[in-house]
């Protein structure tokens, strides 16, 4: 591990993976913004994974490898207790990472993150996201959160997942975010989840301007290439339209928004 210490390549490749949790050699490339080759920079991850640094993880879904810090990197560096990388769901926060990588990327966006780093400073109970942002909505800082959706849950959980959303817990009051993303990259997954929002807003009898779930939907969601600029949403009314503009462009929230 002493590489670690005495390397000041392998130490920025570190702290970018750990900042982001997982992250492809496309993206290293272009956050280290120092001109590394991918060849060179795929032999120096495999030499930090020989030596215990990183761990890498191959995506059979989106046919991608990803590098995430060792738990030995995690226990001399950051500590134990802070070690957050679930076996069962990596294919799930790989991709989240890459999406948060490329928030990062949008003048309007602040702060991306996955949530268990945010994690401590209130208790949120249901509410508790896979991550959160900051956006310059309206000329003032959002606080955002981030649902990735990549398989359908059942409808119970979903339903009840709206509804701490809108109401909170027993012991809490409604969401403490602005707005909620729920994010796609299959479209009938979305519209299902769409009807079932629709039909918890008609029994709660939430107001068309207090909605706060946005539906988004983008089919190369699991990619490097995805481009948030061509991101969808998809309106209350059932219609698709551009996302795009919440992120790149200083965006003017109308009433009937959603």
């Amino acid at each position: 591990m002493e590489l670690f210490l005495t390397n000041d390549k392998r130490r920025i490749i570190l702290t970018e993976i750990l900042r982001w949790r997982y992250l492809g050699t496309l993206e290293l490339s272009e956050s280290l913004q120092d001109g590394t080759r991918i060849g060179p920079l795929r032999k120096l991850l495999r030499r930090m994974e020989k030596d215990g640094l990183v761990s890498s993880y191959m995506s059979a879904a989106v046919k991608r490898k990803f590098y995430y810090a060792s738990k030995l990197t995690h226990e001399q560096y950051i500590g134990e207790r802070k070690w957050h990388i679930n076996e069962d769901i990596k294919a799930h926060d790989a991709i989240l990472s890459t999406f948060l990588f490329k928030l990062s990327r949008c003048p309007n966006v602040k702060n991306p993150r996955h949530f268990e780093e945010t994690r401590g400073r209130s208790v949120l109970n249901l509410i508790e996201p896979d991550a959160t942002f900051e956006l310059d909505l309206n000329g003032q800082e959002s606080l955002c959160s981030v649902e990735l959706e990549l398989n359908r849950k059942s409808q119970d959980l979903i339903k009840k997942k709206f509804k701490s959303i809108y109401l909170g817990g027993a012991s809490l009051g409604a969401s403490p975010f602005d707005l909620v993303f729920y994010i796609f990259s299959d479209l009938n997954i979305l519209k299902a989840y769409h009807r079932y929002h629709i039909e918890i807003v008609e029994e709660l009898g939430i107001k068309y301007a207090d909605l706060k779930i946005v539906f988004a939907y983008s089919d190369t969601l699991p990619s490097y290439y995805l481009n948030l600029s061509d991101i969808k949403r998809l309106t209350q009314e059932g219609e698709i339209d551009d996302l795009g503009e919440f992120f790149f462009e200083p965006f003017k929230m109308e009433p009937q928004w959603n």
